[in-house]
């Protein structure tokens, strides 16, 4: 990409102008193109477009990258844009893509800068990198092994889905499959979906009916 241009402005200078107009085209700012000038904000403008490709997996010429570099008013979904052989985890996509919009905004005076650009790079990467918390396991059934665990016995072991516990209680002699414990009162049975994310095992209430 046509970034480091501004390096070799002289100290305290703003910009330089040359004689002719000078880039690869896509990735050359349109007020560079126009006016012969540039500075900083050309390079902020390259790294974008490059930030894009990697994003989308296309070339700079790409029509979509190019109609960005232009227009941002209206902004496909992500999820129809992205490289899908890139395996972007879709947080970090979106502010990839929200840096990238930001570097090649067409009024250079909304343009992300270069250093808030490595900012907010820094930044997505630490989240990316941040420990994720792991999804809760989910038990399933041991009779049935598809569904879910709904049902906790009363003894505190939950072991069956609310149709395998059915099946269970039409035993001579239902009992808990972990202690063996009788299901002597089915109404003391307790059902819900979020048993399923519990422990196994979990004390019964003193006082419940057994």
């Amino acid at each position: 990409a046509d970034a480091g241009l501004a390096r070799v402005r002289p100290n305290q200078e703003t910009h330089v102008s040359c004689t002719h107009v000078a880039g690869t085209w896509g990735f050359a700012d349109p007020w560079h193109l126009r006016t012969g000038r540039f500075d900083t904000a050309c390079d902020a403008f390259a790294m974008g477009v490059t930030f894009l490709m990697v994003l989308f997996g296309k070339e700079a010429q790409d029509p979509l990258i190019q109609e960005l570099c232009e227009d941002q008013s209206t902004i496909p979904p992500l999820e129809s844009i992205v490289d899908p052989q890139a395996g972007w985890p879709p947080a970090v996509a979106s502010q990839f893509l929200e840096i990238s919009l930001g570097l090649v905004k067409l009024q250079r005076r909304d343009r992300l800068s270069v250093d808030s650009a490595l900012e907010k790079l820094q930044a997505c990467l630490r989240s990316a990198e941040a420990p994720q918390a792991p999804p809760p396991q989910v038990r399933e059934c041991i009779l049935c092994l598809c569904a879910r665990r709904t049902t906790r016995l009363p003894c505190g072991h939950s072991a069956f889905c609310r149709s395998c516990l059915h099946v269970i209680l039409q035993r001579a002699r239902p009992e808990c499959p972990f202690c063996r414990e009788p299901i002597r009162n089915p109404d003391a049975v307790q059902a819900a979906d979020s048993i399923a994310l519990q422990n196994t095992f979990v004390l019964p209430v003193q006082g419940a009916a057994p």
